[in-house]
């Protein structure tokens, strides 16, 4: 009667997708967060098992909802009216988990650079690694991810980076950094309660490895006052919440949004000017419609991504009335979030997946720009 998160990975690596995603819970929920492909026929709706026939013709059918409750309930009813149906364990919350990897192309052979992408959050972390040495940058909470990919290619994790204090979801880099013994690396400016860390200031260095691979701190203020993009031997430029591929980290999370986006504009604008422009921008995120699944790291080159969104010929007066006229709804419990993240509140294991529930709300929606 049911198909887990990873089956669902493996079913959607297909060429040819045999199976229809019915998600099952009321619009107003789907359209807030949803599997992208998916279709939204509410099991509310009178006539449903008749709707999701003329939808699906002979296909089967897998049921969402956000837990896996709604979506048993709706794929016992489908199967009663002769329709092959199953449904998703644990719903969205399960397919949070389940995460993607990619490597990103470098012309240093002896440098890897992978991209773990988060399924449903659409958040990323990273792993740079060189002589067997790696740094994490910006985990997730569930660190057996970045544990096992570690052990599977022989790297040390000897440092982790988070680039700015997350308010979407929970900080694995305290964590994991204690379960490595590894130095972990954050920006004081953004105020953390506890001081087992090493400042990660604008240009500290970290190196990795026999040949001493650079990996060079960029203050980048803006969506955060203490974020931080790393740059990686100037072949790539890790983000974080800063800027997007298509679009950028939101000012107006935490206290004086006019101050932030104009330092955000100032931000985006500076890193244009001064950094290669053939640099491959790799972010903490990405929004809706994204090919999480894609086997290719989810990269652009930066000046593209200039033009798509205007840095340069768009003035900061027009950037900051973009911006305060569009704010929409703010992560789903993102003030205690934050309070965790900074080490201002304790996390309780059986709280995470609650906590975390919901679409990433993080970022600049690409429309608007």
């Amino acid at each position: 009667m049911e198909v887990s998160p990873l089956q669902l990975k493996s079913i959607l690596e297909r060429e040819e997708c045999e199976v229809v995603l019915v998600d099952v819970r009321e619009k107003i929920e789907f359209e807030d967060w949803n599997i992208e492909g998916s279709v939204n026929i509410p099991l509310s709706q009178s006539g449903f098992a008749q709707r999701v026939r003329e939808h699906v013709a002979r296909q089967s059918v897998l049921t969402i909802c956000s837990h896996g409750t709604r979506s048993m309930l709706a794929a016992e009813t489908l199967r009663r009216e002769g329709i092959e149906a199953r449904s998703l364990s644990g719903g969205l919350v399960g397919w949070g988990k389940v995460y993607t990897s990619a490597a990103v192309p470098l012309r240093d052979s002896e440098t890897t650079l992978l991209q773990i992408r988060r399924m449903s959050k659409g958040c990323a972390s990273y792993i740079i690694a060189s002589g067997g040495e790696c740094v994490v940058v910006d985990p997730s909470s569930k660190i057996e991810e970045y544990l096992n990919i570690a052990r599977n290619e022989e790297f040390e994790i000897t440092h982790v980076i988070d680039t700015h204090k997350h308010a979407d979801h929970i900080s694995g880099a305290r964590t994991l950094a204690e379960a490595t013994a590894a130095t972990l690396h954050l920006n004081p400016m953004d105020s953390y309660r506890f001081d087992e860390f090493k400042p990660l200031e604008d240009d500290s260095r970290i190196s990795l490895g026999r040949k001493n691979v650079s990996i060079t701190a960029i203050h980048t203020p803006g969506h955060t006052k203490g974020s931080i993009s790393l740059l990686v031997s100037d072949e790539a430029l890790l983000t974080g919440d800063t800027m997007f591929l298509d679009g950028v980290g939101r000012p107006d999370i935490h206290e004086d949004p006019i101050a932030n986006a104009m330092q955000l504009y100032d931000t985006c604008c500076r890193m244009v000017m001064r950094l290669n422009p053939r640099i491959k921008v790799l972010p903490a995120h990405f929004a809706s419609g994204a090919k999480l699944l894609s086997p290719q790291a989810l990269t652009a080159p930066l000046h593209e991504i200039s033009q798509r969104n205007g840095f340069g010929s768009r003035s900061q007066e027009e950037f900051l009335n973009l911006v305060l006229q569009n704010r929409s709804a703010k992560p789903a419990n993102y003030e205690t979030i934050l309070k965790i993240n900074s080490g201002e509140a304790l996390l309780y294991v059986c709280d995470a997946d609650l906590l975390e529930e919901g679409p990433n709300n993080c970022l600049l929606q690409p429309s608007l720009f």
